[in-house]
């Protein structure tokens, strides 16, 4: 079996513009869970739920 090569699901200028949206918006919300539900349909992004273990290092599901 040969491993699969990932693909982001995202392109790079949507990434990078997700993370600077989360950087600039997160004082603004008590928890990182909050900024992602507000910034999501900013980036065209369905709502997102994620748990409490969920790194800070994703924005609606964008991984930097």
């Amino acid at each position: 079996m040969t491993k699969q090569k990932f693909t982001p699901a995202y392109p790079a200028d949507l990434r990078e513009r997700g993370v600077r949206i989360f950087r600039e918006h997160r004082g603004d919300y008590a928890s990182d869970n909050a900024v992602y539900k507000a910034i999501a349909p900013k980036l065209g992004c369905p709502e997102i739920s994620h748990g409490p273990s969920e790194p800070v290092s994703r924005v609606g599901m964008l991984v930097i």
